[in-house]
Order: C-alpha cells, then sequence, then structure tokens
C-alpha cells in the first residue's frame, strides 16, 4: 500500500496547483452578463437590449455574422447590467473598421458612467476590400461600483477610420479568492482521503504475504 501512496503523490499535487492557478483567470465556465453581446438577435433589425446611437452591419462580424456601426462622432452603444458591488469583472470586446481606407478606428469604453479605457485598431489599408477586418479586442478588469452599472462604448474622435465597428462584447464575473481557496481546501481533502492506505483485516495481509 506503501508503493500505491507514492505513486498518487504526484497526482495528488498536480490537482491542487492546477486548482490554484486556474479559477481566477480561467473564465470559460463564468456566463456572459451581457444580453446580445455579439447583436444577433433584432427586432426590426435592431439588436436587443442595446440602446445608442449606432447601425447594424450584417456579414461582418468576430462572432456570428452581425456587429454595431458606430461610424461618426458622438455615436454609441450602450446597456444596463445587473452587477454586485464591490465585484471585479473582465470586459472583452471586438473592434474592426473599413480596411478600403486607411486610418483608425478607436472605441472608448465606459463603465459605471465614467471613460475607462479604449481599443484602437489600425487599418491594413487593402485599397478595394473592405473585409480585412483583422478584430483588434480590448481586454479590462473593472470594479462594479453598485448593483446596476452602465456599459457604454463610444467612437472615439480621435478616429480617423472611414468606419468603426463592435462585436463579441462580454462581461464575466471574475471568481473571488475565498472560492478559490475553498475549491483547493475541497479537492485536498477528497484525495487525502482517496489515497489513505486501506486497514483491512491484519491476518488477511499476512496470509497474503506468505
Amino acid at each position: 500500500m506503501k508503493t500505491r501512496y507514492q505513486k498518487l503523490a504526484p497526482f495528488r499535487l498536480g490537482c491542487i496547483v492546477f486548482l490554484t492557478l486556474v479559477p481566477v483567470r480561467d473564465l470559460q465556465c463564468q456566463d456572459n452578463i451581457v444580453r446580445n453581446g455579439s447583436f444577433e438577435a433584432l427586432t426590426f433589425e435592431y439588436p436587443n437590449y442595446w440602446t445608442g446611437v449606432f447601425g447594424v452591419n450584417t456579414g461582418i462580424a468576430a462572432d456570428g455574422v452581425t456587429s454595431a456601426a458606430v461610424d461618426f462622432a458622438g455615436e454609441f452603444v450602450a446597456q444596463t447590467l445587473g452587477t454586485v458591488a464591490g465585484q471585479t469583472y473582465h470586459v472583452s470586446f471586438a473592434v474592426s473598421g473599413n480596411s478600403s481606407s486607411p486610418g483608425l478606428s478607436i472605441v472608448q469604453l465606459g463603465w459605471g458612467g465614467s471613460t475607462v479605457g479604449d481599443v484602437t485598431w489600425e487599418s491594413p489599408y487593402t485599397p478595394g476590400d473592405g473585409r480585412n477586418f483583422k478584430w483588434q479586442y480590448g481586454n479590462f478588469d473593472l470594479i462594479a461600483a453598485s448593483s446596476s452599472t452602465l456599459l457604454r462604448f463610444e467612437r472615439s474622435p480621435a478616429s480617423t477610420s472611414a468606419g468603426t465597428w463592435l462585436d463579441d462584447v462580454r462581461v464575466l464575473q471574475i471568481p473571488e479568492p475565498s472560492f478559490l481557496a475553498l475549491s483547493v481546501l475541497s479537492l485536498f481533502a477528497v484525495l487525502v482521503r482517496w489515497t489513505r492506505p486501506s486497514r483491512g483485516n491484519p491476518a488477511r495481509h499476512a496470509s497474503a504475504r506468505v
């Protein structure tokens, strides 16, 4: 039984390290709290759940077949999210533009009423071909101040491109450290119980050695 315990020890350590490193940044299991983040659900050609002044592209998308267009100064798209005060969220989104013209597409990110960052897409400039999208993703970790947070995207006045397009908007809750610690401790307890040497009938073990 001692040999069996030694063989399992590396596996136990590996699982604990895996859980220690992954949950904080691996957000694949987290739900996207943005509704219709890829602008696919439409009512009368207008994306559900979104408000603002913007257009819609069909056949131009980083995810699906539809994206939002904030092509002119002052145009924006926004959605109010249900959040938890003090909770950190990971915000990601894709930006592109019309590659048949030179220039920059700059999208400003608004969170809770404040501009917190921007993402710049530089046109690869392929004259006659406006579909060289090369989507540029932005990633931000932001803290919610209340139970309701306004998410807003606006074309920056510094943009010089012929179009500014937005798609694949995601806002995911980042697991708290307390969740991480509980996960590690729970797994450790299970593995220790699983790898504990069996205490069977001494006589049976003795006869097996003969």
